[in-house]
């Protein structure tokens, strides 16, 4: 039923959450305290029945279902979102820099630091919230890998804007800052440290940075400045060697809060290993006869099991890190090799490869400086050196133990319902194969794409229950094929015109076959079910599907996009409330959610491409209309991801500027952004997955990621065009 049912006096029954709210909408005095509800399948918390419960919630199973009981003592507000307490535009508010798309200097300044706190805190927990049974786009291992590459990619768009010609100021000016720091280094009596995470090193790095990556920092950067830096570290080695009667055993020697680190982090191998970066400003003197002999002093230090101490007064032998071990030694060694051209360097190299292979899987976490990814680097750069295959083999298996890198492809089932890129296997092996190409591994990205290929198979049959939604369906599978053939050149190879165009004519036959059998051809030629209820939303529903069929028109017919496709998304329009919202389905017709997932923000992204294809001004009204509705009731109580939080919403009005490029539509971007840098601070719900890419975390770094750079953002597993 699609009500509640009276059982008896003040004792209600409902066959699920949406029909028990659903009951509190219509009853004008609400649930009288003592009402009784019963609520079936549906493991359920008072928070989310949105009812104050007078005791606890009772459940038993009953025939493999879960019965709820609870006493209803008053309903708590319904109200989903939060009265939006910023300013709106206004034509004064400079909020793009003049020179380029991205969002002006000091905006970015003071949203990167709330943005980096946010990273910081991700990557300090994402670890310890990997469930190892999830590889999915949505909530799982796969969704991580997403947002790390849309970090990386967001980092070549930075580097390639730092070269434009009208931006060659602001690289200047950092370059000019970056100088004025010099001056900070050159006191060997100030108590700034050598090491790399703090010192010295660290900003010799720096220096050595641009001066490889940015053609013209040599006018600012000059040779000398990098050699006062050099200068400092040797003689401030020396002093300290010199102090503690070491200089003829160990010339240069190092503290870090007075003790003798030896990793690469703090120690003798990070700074070892700067100054032989730094090789061409050193005279043969300090490379041979400080350098050299400092290093063979570290080799000294090797334990018996290979791996090297933490430091000169710590020699136990636990830790396997980069930061402190032998990941970290690799590179000295290798570096070593190269420079000094002895093999003992290099044997000392292989040897600690062995201890990391054996040792480096960290339970400590995923990361860099105290993780199994700065452990995997070690292969890498052993590859490097030696061109010896088993290096690269060994990394990509590393690579396979990161549940944000690369997933274990021999898990995936395969199954004919599981096929989208969001919650199904196709978005694993799309991601796989970006990132296989990403690393020039040409042979293991082929593999991913001849598997996502036999997947084709799986959606011609529209006599089959595979669904045409985003989340699971055919829809969801159409968005894999047109993410590789864009973001991979060589796809056309495998993933051939003929398999999308499979794809697309399954969706356009599995929408009218429903339209006929509804008897609704005339009024919408394209209808579509998801668990027998016509929804209308991004995720599940009409509009999503639409998108991605926009998305890929040029798969499409003439006939397809204006007798099919355009009629269905008048349709839509049509079932506008007067709001301006667009209700959940056909069977819903309530003005509640305000979500990507159901209702206007996924709304946006449709429109826009109809506006883009079609050149209907009707199009670019009814999305401008969605992003006021947005505007108001968009800061969701659910919280701050992208299928029903903040984040998502956001994304409106980034799709918004791309389509119309008024500067509002980036300022309410950005107003959003800044809701979601203060997390956890509004009471929001907290996710069931908190650090997933859809519901959690990782998806709100995604979209203040697109936020720096408004012009090429993309809601990820929907939107392609910009």
């Amino acid at each position: 039923t699609s009500m509640g049912v009276l059982l008896r006096d003040n004792v209600w029954y409902f066959s699920s959450t949406s029909v028990m709210h659903r009951h509190l909408r219509s009853r004008a005095l609400g649930p009288l305290a003592g009402d009784v509800f019963i609520l079936v399948n549906t493991v359920c918390t008072s928070r989310a029945l949105c009812v104050e419960t007078d005791g606890s919630i009772t459940r038993l199973r009953k025939n493999n279902t879960l019965v709820n009981i609870f006493v209803v003592k008053k309903v708590m507000s319904s109200k989903r979102y939060f009265d939006n307490p910023y300013e709106d535009y206004r034509p004064s508010d400079a909020v793009l820099d003049q020179n380029s798309d991205a969002l002006n200097t000091q905006l970015k300044d003071n949203f990167l630091k709330e943005y980096s706190k946010l990273l910081t805190h991700f990557e300090a927990n994402v670890g310890q919230n990997i469930d190892s049974n999830d590889y999915s786009v949505y909530t799982g291992s796969t969704g991580y890998a997403l947002l790390y590459l849309h970090l990386f990619h967001v980092l070549l768009l930075a580097f390639e804007n730092l070269f434009r010609e009208d931006n060659q100021n602001e690289c200047n000016s950092s370059l000019n800052t970056l100088k004025s720091m010099v001056k900070y280094c050159t006191d060997i009596g100030s108590d700034t440290p050598d090491e790399l995470l703090y010192g010295r090193s660290g900003f010799l790095y720096s220096l050595l940075y641009v001066r490889k990556f940015v053609p013209t920092s040599h006018q600012f950067i000059e040779d000398k400045d990098i050699r006062a830096v050099v200068d400092a570290i040797i003689k401030s080695g020396q002093r300290s060697a010199q102090k503690e009667n070491m200089s003829a055993k160990c010339p240069l020697m190092y503290y870090w809060y007075k003790s003798p680190y030896l990793g690469a982090a703090h120690g003798y191998i990070g700074i070892m290993a700067l100054l032989l970066e730094a090789k061409s400003y050193l005279t043969d003197e300090e490379l041979n006869k400080c350098v050299k002999p400092t290093i063979d002093f570290i080799l000294s230090l090797r334990l018996s099991s290979g791996n090297f101490p933490s430091g000169l007064d710590d020699m136990s032998d636990v830790l396997v890190h980069w930061c402190h071990g032998s990941p970290g030694a690799v590179h000295i060694f290798a570096l070593a090799y190269e420079v000094f051209k002895e093999e003992r360097y290099l044997t000392a190299a292989k040897d600690c490869c062995e201890v990391v292979w054996k040792r480096g899987l960290l339970v400590k976490g995923y990361g860099l400086c105290h993780g199994t990814a700065g452990n995997g680097y070690a292969f890498l750069r052993m590859y490097q050196l030696t061109k010896e295959e088993k290096y690269v083999l060994r990394a990509v298996r590393f690579d396979k133990a990161l549940p944000y890198i690369q997933p274990v492809i021999k898990r995936l089932r395969l199954k004919r319902r599981d096929i989208s890129f969001l919650l199904g296997d196709s978005g694993v092996l799309s991601i796989a194969s970006v990132i296989h190409h990403l690393k020039g591994n040409q042979n293991e990205c082929n593999s991913s794409l001849n598997t996502l290929k036999s997947m084709v198979k799986y959606c011609t049959d529209i006599g089959s229950d595979t669904p045409d939604e985003l989340l699971y369906g055919r829809s969801g599978f159409l968005y894999s094929l047109l993410y590789v053939r864009k973001f991979v050149p060589t796809s056309h190879q495998i993933i051939e015109d003929k398999d999308i165009r499979a794809v697309v004519d399954a969706i356009i036959k599995s929408g009218q076959r429903s339209a006929q059998k509804d008897n609704m051809s005339a009024k919408c030629p394209l209808m579509y079910y998801w668990h027998k209820s016509a929804y209308l939303g991004a995720a599940h529903g009409y509009i999503g599907i639409m998108a991605l069929l926009l998305e890929a028109k040029s798969y499409l017919t003439d006939d397809e996009l204006n007798k099919c496709v355009k009629p269905t998304i008048d349709f839509i329009l049509s079932l506008r409330l007067s709001s301006g919202n667009f209700p959940s389905g056909l069977d819903d017709m309530s003005d509640v959610l305000v979500h990507w997932c159901h209702g206007s923000p996924g709304t946006v992204h449709m429109f826009a491409l109809a506006y883009q294809v079609f050149k209907d001004d009707k199009y670019l009204t009814a999305a401008k209309d969605c992003c006021e509705l947005v505007w108001k009731r968009g800061l969701l109580v659910k919280g701050y991801g992208l299928c029903h939080g903040t984040a998502g919403n956001g994304y409106a009005f980034l799709r918004m500027y791309q389509l119309t490029k008024e500067e509002k539509y980036v300022l309410r971007a950005v107003k959003f952004g800044q809701w979601c840098c203060d997390y956890g601070k509004h009471g929001c719900r907290t996710a069931d997955r908190p650090f997933s890419m859809f519901e959690g975390l990782a998806g709100t770094l995604y979209y203040l990621t697109d936020l720096l750079r408004p012009k090429n953002s993309r809601f990820p597993a929907y939107q392609l065009t910009n």
